[in-house]
């Protein structure tokens, strides 16, 4: 290969021309309209071609220090208006690849002629690197940053993710289409949509989007129903699409999608169950209450539309784990520090934090508060806005404390497994509570994809990739 072009202008892959100096996409000469963000997306996956893109290293890239947006689903659009402008498929793609939780990689092979794999200032050498010469770049990154104690564990996890890729993208191709593609299909699935927020006071998102998150968990936790995570469905709050599109995109056999409208102390909820294929309303219902009864509106709401989907749920199955607060108010503040916690910037986690600990204070026995609290904890330790040993032993104490309020409490478990992987490197022990995190919400993504972590660590690829494949559809954006 002879040296690298220094100011490259155009890029070729499959029938597509990317032009970096008038921002322009072609296919066999015909513009396609791009906008920004999707643009610097594909530029930006393009220099790392063949490599992983973080979703840390995107979101740094688009928005700058100090803005205030949500990162996560505005990311997930971003990336999905590329898609769409590449006719791509997120579950079977040609040019970007999605590696759930993690990040993104460009996968289509570059025209040579263009050399067009270095980046547009020139850093990168070669045209084409190989699956082996991706996985060695990867080795040596990971080792200079770690004690030389961990080296060889290091080796051993990323020559196993690296088959691990392999299998994965061996069952996605073989994958049989989801139940929803077939007509009359009985409801396995299904997606609550982000409730809308009706009550004119934009200040009041936080609490649709809070009911939002525990409809799905309570309902997320029937074992006989798959239902998507708030990460996927998210990104749809705002969105005017068909419902059937939306099922598509999702893949799932019906949605939920409702209203809260809030008033003083007050809340009005409804929602409607509707069968994706035939666009058809099975159910509707509005229920209305005090704000401090909220979780016993949504476990209402959960169970009839259990009943509408034929699932019988046990008296205690529904809302498991879950403890009314003492008061509104630490709920109040719970459903704010998840707000901000999902913002995921480092003023919005120390906010999360200080409302968690207002929630904690408000109802010391409120074990979701703990949780959260651990984890804005650890996230704060990661990103370095407080060391990492004060963030550990935090979070540890606090696990400790939301497991002895509700031992059935599946999110501690989750969280205490990806502490006990990462920090402690006490596997057997991981592995021990992502199973009873599953077991507990079987459509937790955190505890699916902390299971594939562990098996894959203990080198078991075939449980590793079934975990892993779980999780994907239940976050099929990310």
């Amino acid at each position: 290969m002879g040296s690298p072009a220094r100011n490259p202008k155009t890029v070729h892959f499959a029938d597509y021309i990317l032009d970096f100096e008038t921002a322009e996409l072609r296919r066999n000469g015909t513009r396609i309209i791009l906008q920004d963000q999707p643009f610097q997306i594909l530029t930006t996956l393009i220099e790392s071609q063949g490599r992983l893109v973080t979703r840390e290293e995107l979101i740094k890239k688009l928005w700058p220090d100090g803005t205030f947006v949500d990162f996560d689903q505005s990311l997930n659009r971003a990336v999905g208006r590329l898609r769409e402008a590449l006719g791509d498929n997120a579950e079977h793609p040609r040019f970007v690849e999605t590696l759930p939780r993690r990040g993104y990689r460009f996968v289509a092979p570059l025209n040579a002629r263009t050399e067009a794999c270095e980046s547009v200032s020139g850093s990168v050498e070669e045209v084409n690197i190989g699956r082996q010469g991706e996985l060695q770049q990867v080795e040596r990154a990971a080792l200079t940053r770690l004690p030389n104690w961990w080296r060889p564990k290091i080796l051993v996890l990323l020559v196993a993710g690296f088959t691990l890729l392999v299998a994965v993208s061996i069952s996605r191709i073989a994958r049989i289409p989801t139940a929803s593609s077939q007509p009359n299909a009985t409801i396995h699935s299904l997606a609550v949509l982000p409730l809308e927020n009706i009550s004119g006071d934009p200040t009041q998102d936080y609490f649709a989007d809070g009911m939002t998150d525990q409809l799905i968990t309570d309902l997320g936790q029937i074992s006989s129903l798959r239902v998507i995570s708030r990460t996927s469905v998210m990104q749809y709050r705002g969105v005017h699409k068909p419902l059937p599109q939306i099922a598509r995109e999702l893949g799932v056999d019906a949605v939920v999608e409702g209203t809260v409208l809030r008033s003083s102390n007050r809340v009005r909820f409804t929602a409607q169950l509707i069968e994706a294929n035939a666009d058809k309303h099975l159910w509707a219902q509005s229920y209305e209450g005090e704000v401090g009864n909220v979780l016993e509106l949504q476990r209402k709401v959960a169970n009839a539309i259990s009943t509408q989907v034929n699932i019988t749920i046990a008296h205690d199955q529904v809302g498991i784990g879950i403890e009314k607060p003492t008061s509104a108010e630490a709920y109040e503040s719970y459903l704010k520090g998840e707000y901000y916690l999902n913002r995921y910037t480092p003023d919005s986690i120390s906010k999360a934090a200080d409302y968690f600990r207002q929630a904690i204070g408000k109802d010391s026995h409120y074990a979701p508060a703990y949780t959260k609290l651990a984890g804005a904890y650890l996230m704060l330790g990661n990103i370095g806005a407080i060391p990492k040993k004060e963030s550990l032993r935090n979070a540890t104490a606090l696990i400790d404390t939301a497991l002895r309020l509700d031992p059935s409490f599946a999110a501690a478990h989750a969280e205490r497994g990806w502490s006990l992987l990462l920090y402690d490197l006490d596997f057997d022990g991981a592995g021990l509570e992502f199973k009873r995190a599953v077991e507990l919400n079987p459509n937790s993504v955190e505890a699916r994809q902390g299971l594939g972590e562990y098996y894959l660590t203990m080198g078991l690829l075939q449980p590793a990739v079934q975990e892993m494949e779980r999780a994907r559809q239940l976050d099929p954006w990310h």
